[in-house]
C-alpha cells in the first residue's frame, strides 16, 4: 500500500497546519466579538476560503521545497514485520473513514444543489407581489410550493423565493422578507455556502471545522438582518415579523447547503437578540476590507509553509553522523521478489544498494554498490527506488542524507 504512506504524511501535516489557521480564526473572532456580525462573518469566510486553499497550496510546484510539520510514524529495522503491517493498515483504515464521512458529505451538498435547481424550475413569477409591497429591489421574485420558508437561490443570477403561504402574508412581512433575500444576493452567500460546505466535507474528522461553518451561516443572516434593520428602522416589526416566518415553517425539504434561507439552520435565538439589541454594531464591512484581510491571511500561510532557508536542487548531500547528521527512518519497504532465473539456480547472497535520501524523503541516484546477480540487482533497485523515509535532519531541518541499504536474498 505505496499510497498509503505517500499521504499520510501530506494527511498530518494538512491536518495540523488547518487545525492552526481554525483556532487563529477562533481567537480572532472571540477578540472581534463586540464587532458587527459583517466584520466576523469576513472572519469566517476567509478562513474557509483559506482552508479550502491550503490542500492545493501544498501541491503546486514551487523551487522552494515545503518542509512537513510532522513525520509520519517510524517502521524501525530494515524489513517489513508484522507490527509494521498493522501500522499500514491502520493508516489504511483511517483513510477510508475519512473518505467515507467526506463523500457522504459531498454526496449530500450534490443533492442539495440538485434540490435547489428543483425548485427554481418550479418556481413562477412573482414580481407583481413584490411590487404590490413597494419592494423596488432589482432581484427577480418567484413563487414556489416546494418550500415553506423564503429562500435565495443562484450562483451568478440569484433568484428569490417565497412559498405559497407568502400571498396571505402581510405586505410589510413581504418587504421585509424581500430586502433580507436580497441582502444575501448581493453578499454571494448561495456561493459561499457551497464553498463551506465543501471545506466541511474535507475536514469533517476536525469538530472545529463544524463550529466554523455553523458561526459563518449565523453571521451571514445577522449580517443580512442588519442590512434590513438598517434600510427599514423597524426594529420590533422586523423581530415579529422573523419569528411568525419560523413558527410557520416545518421541516419539509432543506437544500439550505446550496441556498440562503432567512430562517435557515439554527441560532434563531441568537438572531433575535440581537435584532433587538439597540447598542449592536450593525456596520457592514466593505468589500476592500474582505480582499485585504484575505490577502494578508494568505501571505501569512504561505510564509508559514515556506521554510526558513530555500533548500534548491543543489543541495549539499550529508552523511550519516556528520555534524550532528540524523539517520533517515525507514517508513515504508516493499520485499524485491526473485526472478526465476536466480530462483532456478539457487542463487542467495546480498546486494548493497548506495542511495541519497533527499529532504522529502525520497530515494535518489540508487544504484549498485556490490553486486549479486543482474537479475535480482536490477529487482533491489526497483524496490528500493519504491521506498519511503522520513529524512535525515541537520539542526532540526531535513536534509539529504546519503546512505547504503543491504538487501538479503534467502530461498525459503
Amino acid at each position: 500500500m505505496i499510497w498509503t504512506h505517500n499521504i499520510w504524511p501530506f494527511a498530518l501535516d494538512l491536518t495540523v497546519k488547518s487545525t492552526v489557521v481554525m483556532l487563529a480564526a477562533l481567537v480572532i473572532a472571540y477578540l472581534l466579538r463586540a464587532r458587527s456580525a459583517a466584520a466576523k462573518d469576513v472572519v469566517w469566510t476567509s478562513v474557509v476560503a483559506l482552508l479550502f486553499v491550503l490542500p492545493l497550496v501544498q501541491f503546486l510546484p514551487s523551487p522552494v521545497r515545503v518542509a512537513p510539520l510532522l513525520a509520519a510514524p517510524s517502521f524501525f529495522g530494515t524489513s517489513v514485520g508484522s507490527a509494521a503491517q498493522a501500522r499500514t493498515q491502520g493508516i489504511a483504515y483511517a483513510i477510508d473513514v475519512w473518505a467515507l464521512g467526506a463523500g457522504l458529505l459531498f454526496l449530500r451538498l450534490i443533492a442539495g444543489i440538485l434540490g435547489a435547481r428543483w425548485l427554481a424550475s418550479r418556481a413562477v413569477t412573482s414580481n407583481g407581489l413584490s411590487r404590490l409591497c413597494g419592494w423596488r429591489g432589482s432581484s427577480e421574485v418567484f413563487m414556489c410550493d416546494g418550500t415553506n420558508v423564503p429562500l435565495t437561490t443562484g450562483l451568478i443570477r440569484g433568484r428569490i423565493l417565497l412559498p405559497w403561504e407568502a400571498r396571505g402574508w402581510p405586505a410589510e412581512r413581504i418587504l421585509l422578507t424581500l430586502t433580507h433575500e436580497e441582502a444575501h444576493i448581493h453578499r454571494h452567500d448561495c456561493l459561499f455556502n457551497i464553498l463551506t460546505e465543501m471545506v466541511r466535507s474535507l475536514y469533517w474528522f476536525n469538530p472545529l471545522i463544524w463550529i466554523i461553518a455553523r458561526s459563518r451561516r449565523l453571521e451571514a443572516e445577522k449580517a443580512c438582518d442588519d442590512q434590513v434593520i438598517a434600510i427599514h428602522r423597524n426594529v420590533n416589526a422586523y423581530a415579529h415579523h422573523l419569528l411568525c416566518v419560523a413558527r410557520a415553517a416545518s421541516p419539509r425539504l432543506n437544500f439550505g447547503a446550496a441556498s440562503a434561507a432567512m430562517t435557515g439552520g439554527s441560532g434563531l435565538e441568537q438572531r433575535l437578540v440581537a435584532i433587538l439589541d439597540e447598542k449592536r454594531d450593525r456596520r457592514g464591512f466593505p468589500r476592500v476590507g474582505f480582499c485585504t484581510v484575505l490577502a494578508t491571511c494568505s501571505v501569512a500561510l504561505l510564509t508559514c509553509l515556506m521554510p526558513a532557508i530555500a533548500q534548491n536542487s543543489y543541495d549539499r548531500t550529508y552523511q550519516i553522523g556528520e555534524n550532528g547528521v540524523t539517520t533517515p527512518k525507514l517508513l515504508y519497504k516493499i520485499e524485491p521478489r526473485y526472478t526465476q532465473d536466480a530462483r532456478d539456480a539457487h542463487i542467495e547472497g546480498t546486494v548493497a544498494i548506495g542511495l541519497e535520501i533527499d529532504n522529502a524523503g525520497l530515494p535518489q541516484n540508487v544504484y549498485v554498490k556490490r553486486d549479486l546477480d543482474p537479475g535480482l540487482d536490477q529487482r533491489a533497485v526497483e524496490a528500493i527506488r519504491q521506498w519511503r523515509f522520513a529524512p535525515g535532519r541537520k539542526d532540526g531541518k531535513p536534509v539529504r542524507v546519503a546512505a547504503t541499504v543491504e538487501v538479503n536474498f534467502r530461498l525459503e
